[in-house]
């Protein structure tokens, strides 16, 4: 994982998450943060999916629901 700046406010459990190795997709020069609620969500969440194993995930907050990000890496 590789979270924006960490905030503490409540999860809103929407982020938008990038796979560092997809090509031509980053949140690179875009500046960012996230709640540490959803940090530990997505963390969690990723045991539940086979395509994030192995996998730098960059993380912002952002509109698309935890399963739904995470499903699209």
């Amino acid at each position: 994982m590789r979270p924006g700046r960490l905030t503490d406010d409540p999860g809103a459990g929407r982020i938008a998450a990038i796979s560092s190795s997809a090509a031509g997709r980053s949140h690179e020069g875009r500046s960012g943060e996230i709640a540490r609620d959803d940090v530990a969500a997505v963390m969690a969440a990723c045991l539940d999916y086979d395509n994030t194993r192995r996998t730098i995930i960059d993380l912002l907050a952002g509109e698309t629901p935890i399963p739904d990000a995470l499903a699209a890496i």
